[in-house]
């Protein structure tokens, strides 16, 4: 019988097996194949299992409702197919035919598909006979199917923790007035007896007194004191207790607790266990602990976490360990500069003057304690120390800068260039492709289980216009962006270093594929605790994983990334090609023709019907238009103001977000790799599209376009939306509308002042001091209490 079903995509309702497409068996398995390859591209492992196993009921309602149509389908195929070897006595496996539905999904993840994982991805319940399945899975790829499960599991537990944390934590803000978010994290690291009031005042009596918010007994009464040390008590016990032995016995496994009968026969599927404390279970889920203790204790405390005295040794070790935890944290990168007194700018009267540090958040002031209390202020001191801690780049940043040169054409912003490609590079894209770029470094954190960092730098920024795609009638549609610049001219020099031993870091690359070095055995020796790894090799890693963190945090920001190397600087041709792969608009002096997108609109704007609306029509005189814009301050002045909004969103909006996010799809290295899978397929087919556009590609290039924008079927779409929630809060709004209304105010006309002045007001607003006359009146804020945010 001929079928001539025609289907909507996605599915949107379940399909009989007589439904789909195909007149063989076969055929109807490649058809729901290629269905969902195609439409499914975005899902997580546990998701494709699910689909598998005909039960999505974990899922959000939304994800629910999107996935039914396949969990009813796919298992109604399998049913007919089992009945249909019944009756011809087929010797092909139900099971493993309908599994190659989802297994190039699940190839590209490196996994195959095992049969005895599908029930326990569907199942809420953890049953010891359940779980037994996994002892007999013994091949390879299903070991590593296996161990990818268990990963997950800790993950979602973690997170599980966090969101209970945050629950809990929220409602102790609201009971104990004068209590901060800070001070929270603070009780959890001590243990007061807590029937007895002096032992509770003697234990929290430190906490918040070397702080801006003060010393916490004096801020919360006694008999609240003793509540909360109730409160905490708790919720740390509630914490511990889920790891019980034999009561919670898959728990107890996944921590490979030796009292847990049977254990050992799953240790080779746990690499990393979980640890059922508090403060280690909201670390990993990204909660920032440093500064919930005073500064002196964060580096030197008395004793060991055990209770044990230090040796010598130990000491140092803690201190050195202590110290590349806060640098790392934001401040492995030009932003460590004020703090150890290495940023200079001009006054009014030209005088060189030592920049203050912004000491905006615990990890800043712990940098500077440290370079003032334990250095000394002595900057060989503590450049020591940092190459003690495996962190010699930074100190070659540090000493960069009696090299690095004021860039002139930002002056009033101390932006610094710091080396001569950098300044080559920038020079390149000013006088020959007349784009601004600027050199304002922007910290941006890294995805959870990146080796080499914590954060990342932005080495500059480029506001540029960037052809996004096509209207309904073919007419350009052209939006202004930052770009995010990152520049790669090689390693420089620095010695090797020696990979330390900290359980909780994997060294993989960013696919997950184990991370390799130059060895006398081989030239791809994986990187483990205690190799020996040259500084060229470790900057090749550290490169690898500022591209993915960069390009992930474009597409959150609905912009784009870039990345310079060496040979951009020798061929300008190299530079263009880069250009046009982001569809940036640009006129490039040395070749008329090397734009793309310039190209495309110049074609669009010829045939023009209507000049008044004919967008890109301003750009018909390309070089007399760029040259313009480049040397007006007007345009200047917008771009910097734009840069510092992006500044907010990635420095501080991103950090935050992360150390609150509750979700089990957090900023990961898995989650942001298979975001990118997901991405670049989005992104090649519009790119596609809109280089050879004809009347019925237009409505699929702005599908594209939407779903790229919203990133809705993203592994990191609740994500994106946690960081949309952030910087809709109260404290990022205030400040990004305040930019936002000086930008207004400078396009419209309405304010004209020097560079210098601009430079005080946006330092006012980063500071959090803003002027009457920049509050947004019509900003509908949505005031709402997050952890964190004061």
């Amino acid at each position: 019988m001929k079928n001539n079903f025609r289907f909507a995509q996605p599915l949107d309702k379940p399909l009989k097996p007589e439904q789909i497409p195909g007149q063989t068996i076969e055929e109807k398995i490649k058809w729901l194949e290629t269905n969902v390859t195609k439409e499914l591209k975005d899902l997580t492992v546990p998701q494709l299992y699910r689909i598998l196993g005909g039960d999505v009921s974990k899922e959000s309602e939304e994800t629910k409702k999107r996935l039914m149509p396949y969990a009813k389908t796919i298992p109604a195929l399998r049913d007919m197919m089992a009945k249909l070897q019944q009756i011809e006595g087929s010797n092909v496996s139900p099971e493993e035919a309908v599994n190659k539905i989802i297994a190039r999904l699940l190839k590209r993840k490196k996994l195959i598909v095992v049969q005895k994982l599908i029930p326990l991805y569907s199942k809420k319940s953890r049953a010891i006979p359940d779980i037994s399945e996994l002892l007999s899975l013994k091949t390879k790829q299903e070991i590593a199917a296996a161990k990818h499960f268990i990963a997950e599991e800790i993950a979602e537990k973690r997170s599980e923790v966090k969101v209970r944390f945050n629950a809990d934590a929220e409602r102790l803000l609201d009971t104990f007035p004068g209590l901060e978010f800070d001070d929270i994290l603070a009780c959890i690291l001590v243990a007061p007896n807590t029937a007895k009031m002096d032992s509770v005042i003697k234990a929290y009596s430190s906490i918040g007194v070397n702080d801006s918010r003060g010393s916490l007994v004096e801020r919360v009464s006694p008999p609240d004191l003793m509540k909360l040390a109730e409160e905490i008590k708790l919720m740390k016990q509630t914490t511990a207790s889920l790891g019980q032995a034999k009561i919670r016995p898959w728990n107890a496994i996944l921590a490979k607790n030796p009292n847990q009968e049977g254990v050992e026969q799953y240790a080779h599927l746990i690499d990393q266990p979980i640890v059922w404390n508090l403060k280690n279970m909201l670390e990993q889920a990204g909660v920032d602990f440093s500064g919930a203790v005073d500064r002196k204790t964060f580096f030197t405390p008395d004793k060991k976490p055990d209770g044990t005295p230090f040796t010598d040794k130990e000491a140092f070790d803690y201190r050195i360990a202590q110290l590349k935890k806060v640098v790392t944290d934001g401040y492995d990168n030009e932003h460590v500069l004020s703090i150890v007194e290495r940023d200079f700018e001009r006054d009014e009267d030209g005088n060189l003057i030592k920049v203050e540090p912004a000491l905006s958040d615990a990890a800043s002031k712990l940098i500077r304690y440290y370079f003032v209390n334990i250095s000394q202020r002595r900057p060989n001191s503590f450049t020591a120390d940092l190459d003690a801690a495996g962190l010699n780049y930074v100190s070659e940043i540090i000493n960069s800068t009696f090299l690095a040169k004021l860039d002139e054409r930002y002056a009033e912003f101390n932006f610094k260039i710091l080396s001569n490609d950098e300044g080559s590079m920038l020079e390149l894209l000013r006088q020959e492709f007349n784009l601004d770029a600027i050199p304002m470094p922007i910290s941006m954190k890294t995805p959870v289980g990146c080796p080499t960092n914590k954060s990342f730098i932005v080495d500059f920024t480029i506001p540029c216009d960037i052809l996004e795609g096509l209207d309904n009638q073919g007419l350009p549609v052209i939006k202004k962006k930052i770009v995010l610049v990152g520049e790669y001219f090689g390693w420089s020099g620095g010695e090797d270093s020696v990979v330390g031993f900290d359980p909780d870091i994997e060294w993989t690359m960013p696919d997950g594929s184990p991370a390799t070095h130059s060895t006398s055995d081989s030239e791809q020796t994986p990187i483990v605790p205690g190799s020996l790894v040259s500084g060229a090799q470790m900057y090749k890693l550290r490169s690898e994983w500022k591209v993915f963190t960069q390009n992930i945090i474009g597409h959150m920001l609905n912009t784009t990334a870039l990345h310079f190397n060496p040979q951009d600087l020798k061929d300008g041709m190299s530079v263009a090609e880069k250009l046009n792969t982001k569809s940036i608009i640009y006129h490039y002096d040395k070749n008329e023709n090397a734009c793309k997108a310039l190209n495309m609109i110049k074609v669009y704007t010829a045939n023009c019907p209507d000049e008044n609306n004919c967008p890109g029509i301003e750009y018909l005189d390309s070089n007399n238009f760029f040259k313009t814009r480049f040397n007006s301050k007007t345009a200047m002045q917008i771009n910097v103001v734009e840069s510092y909004i992006t500044y907010v969103k990635v420095s501080e909006g991103l950090k935050t977000t992360i150390a609150q996010y509750g979700g089990s799809d957090t900023f990961s290295r898995r989650t942001c790799f298979e975001h990118m899978q997901y991405l670049e397929e989005l992104e090649t087919e519009k790119r596609e599209l809109l280089y050879n556009p004809n009347p019925a590609s237009y409505q699929k290039i702005q599908e594209l376009n939407e779903e790229i924008i919203s990133m809705r079927n993203s592994p990191l779409a609740n994500f994106k939306n946690a960081l949309e929630q952030t910087l809709a809060s109260e404290k990022f709004a205030n400040r990004i509308g305040a930019l936002e209304t000086i930008k207004e105010s400078i396009e419209s006309g309405r304010m004209n002042v020097p560079m210098l002045e601009l430079k005080n007001m946006i330092n006012e607003i980063m500071k959090g001091v803003i002027r009457p006359e920049l509050m947004r009146r019509s900003f509908n804020v949505k005031r709402y209490k997050k952890l964190g945010i004061k």
